[in-house]
């Protein structure tokens, strides 16, 4: 199975070119054949990526930060959840996300005719060619 995790920038604004992306997927692949998973969030990429995910009806999923509760399409065990707050809870998820997938893809918006990679990213990335995962881009 090809577990795919979707992440970006703030400023990534592009909705069509993920939803381009998603429905090539869906196309591509059977339904068990792939699951794309978010880090959590009601904003940007994430909110993008789930939108379409379930309306071309591919297998979607989530990661939150233990602190917070289980949600509907969470992938980690419950039992890790509703915990107290921390920093760190952000690295855990992190972590976990990325050995879980297969490819990770960012999504990079411009500022200044720049592609920007705040430093949460960057070290989704340097986590991920530790893992030796496949990293593709997205960019606006």
């Amino acid at each position: 199975m090809v577990k795919i995790l979707i992440t970006g920038n703030s400023i990534f604004q592009s909705n069509n070119l993920i939803k381009d992306f998603i429905f090539e997927l869906s196309k591509r692949y059977n339904k068990d054949e792939v699951v794309i998973a978010t880090f959590a969030s009601d904003y940007g990429v994430e909110k993008f990526v789930r939108k379409y995910a379930l309306e071309f009806n591919v297998n979607y999923g989530e990661f939150n930060p233990y602190h917070c509760e289980q949600k509907m399409y969470e992938i980690m065990p419950a039992h890790l959840f509703n915990k107290k707050y921390h920093k760190r809870n952000f690295v855990i998820r992190d972590s976990f996300a990325i050995k879980w997938a297969t490819m990770l893809i960012f999504c990079l918006g411009q500022s200044n005719g720049n592609y920007i990679i705040n430093e949460a990213n960057q070290k989704k990335i340097n986590l991920a060619k530790k893992h030796n995962k496949i990293i593709k881009y997205i960019k606006e």
